[in-house]
């Protein structure tokens, strides 16, 4: 694994899809990949995720300490929940402390020197969980976004 990168980020699998859950600390992101969880995903890593480039793939893990784990505020770390060992990573959901603009325009980040699509969504949004669904949609091509 030459050229790893291990940056603060959760990451959760759904439907064979790799999203990286990226904000500052308290911000929600173990919260909404618990969330994500619930509604069918499985986790990657929480907290920390190792990054890496795997058959020309970027691929996503958890470091060895933290396989399997998850902080839920309130209870506690927690383990036995449906875990995969990596993922291949596809999106970046990007938690903010203010709200985004309300017709951002598509943006890609930089990871390892590839671009991955990031969407960036306000923290306390009520409906994060939906939103987030729906940028998946859109990652895999059952939806767009329309420009005018």
């Amino acid at each position: 694994m030459s050229d790893c990168q291990n940056i603060a980020a959760g990451c959760v699998s759904f439907q064979n899809i790799g999203i990286l859950i990226v904000g500052e600390s308290g911000s929600g992101k173990s919260a909404l990949a618990l969330s994500l969880i619930e509604k069918g995903a499985t986790l990657v890593s929480d907290d920390r995720t190792d990054i890496y480039i795997k058959n020309n793939q970027l691929t996503a893990k958890a470091p060895d300490l933290l396989k399997g784990l998850l902080e839920v505020r309130s209870l506690g770390i927690v383990q036995g929940l449906p875990t995969l060992q990596e993922a291949p990573i596809r999106a970046i959901i990007r938690l903010t402390e203010e709200k985004p603009e309300r017709l951002p325009k598509v943006c890609y980040e930089k990871i390892i020197g590839r671009d991955v699509l990031s969407f960036s969504f306000w923290k306390n949004d009520f409906f994060l969980t939906n939103k987030v669904l729906i940028a998946i949609k859109v990652v895999i091509g059952e939806v767009s976004i329309c420009t005018f």
